[in-house]
């Protein structure tokens, strides 16, 4: 049997009984919605020819295709949230990289939202975002900048230290060095809104440390 041969049974093939199955829908549906049948008579269109079904099917099918992915596929169920971004500073200076998480007040109803701090912005998309509301917002910061350590700090004059003063300021200066391997949690709390959501601006210096 040759190629051509082959093609030509299978298509036929196909068309019989793409045919049937149209025929069996209609006479299924004619019984169960007879009501959508009476403009139409009690009967299918069995003069429709081979082709013009085959298209008609095929159109069907594309529509059904186009439709779903229009009002089903392409939609997201955000529940509620909203995509957030801003701004993170420490000291005026842009925070390299931290940690951003975000949970209803006590008391409040809603989901947390995580998402990470690059060179001092946040974006965190509707699907992983807050719901509109007072928020607590916390930056976890993970081997953060070691602060200085100065007398005034300490409570000590500079221009009149002793050697009691400089041992105080050397064991402070070692403690600020093994807390900068450890990580750091700032704290604060933030209304959300539709207005701000695209421009939030916190301020480390604002908030307060936890740890």
């Amino acid at each position: 049997m040759s190629l051509i041969a082959i093609v030509a049974w299978g298509y036929h093939h196909f068309i019989f009984q793409t045919e049937s199955f149209v025929v069996k829908l209609y006479s299924s549906a004619r019984h169960s919605h007879p009501g959508c049948f009476l403009l139409t008579g009690d009967k299918p269109r069995y003069g429709m020819g081979n082709q013009e079904m085959l298209i008609l099917v095929l159109v069907g099918l594309v529509a059904c295709n186009v439709a779903y992915w229009l009002f089903f596929a392409t939609k997201e169920d955000t529940s509620g949230r909203i995509k957030i971004s801003g701004i993170v500073t420490n000291n005026g200076e842009l925070l390299p990289e931290a940690r951003l998480n975000l949970k209803p007040v006590e008391g409040g109803a809603g989901p947390t939202s995580a998402g990470w701090i690059i060179e001092g912005e946040f974006h965190v998309p509707a699907s992983d975002g807050p719901h509109v509301g007072e928020q607590v917002i916390e930056i976890l910061i993970e081997n953060g900048v070691v602060e200085p350590v100065t007398p005034e700090k300490l409570g000590l004059d500079p221009d009149n230290l002793s050697p009691e003063d400089v041992k105080k300021i050397e064991l402070a200066m070692a403690k600020a060095q093994m807390s900068s391997s450890s990580s750091s949690l700032y704290v604060t709390t933030l209304e959300i809104t539709l207005e701000n959501a695209s421009s939030i601006q916190l301020e480390l210096n604002d908030m307060e440390k936890k740890f």
